[in-house]
């Protein structure tokens, strides 16, 4: 029988030690998707989004792939560029339960 990805990451989830580190990435996972939609909502290439924003193409790119942390004034040009707005908050955890 072949896992899904999925049921894969249900089973990791229950070591305590992987479940902290993805949760931990969450943020990072949350940014990465706004920009990718963001991008192909506003039918922005990589190189697009750079010119708009003065932030290097590469950089871009390594952003969404998760390579790189943004600094805060990064993520506000990148918002604005692609007209949207940016919602920080800090929130009490919850302990998810992944299905």
């Amino acid at each position: 029988m072949e896992l899904s990805y999925q049921q894969v990451i249900n089973e990791k989830l229950k070591d305590p030690n992987f479940r902290r580190e993805w949760e931990a990435q969450e943020p990072k996972f949350q940014l990465i998707k706004a920009m990718l939609i963001g991008r192909a909502e506003n039918h922005l290439s990589q190189s697009q989004l750079s010119e708009k924003t003065g932030i290097p193409q590469a950089d871009i790119s390594r952003l969404e792939s998760g390579e790189a942390n943004p600094t805060l004034d990064k993520i506000c040009r990148i918002a604005n560029a692609l007209d949207m707005n940016l919602k920080l908050a800090f929130e009490h955890k919850i302990v998810a339960e992944y299905i």
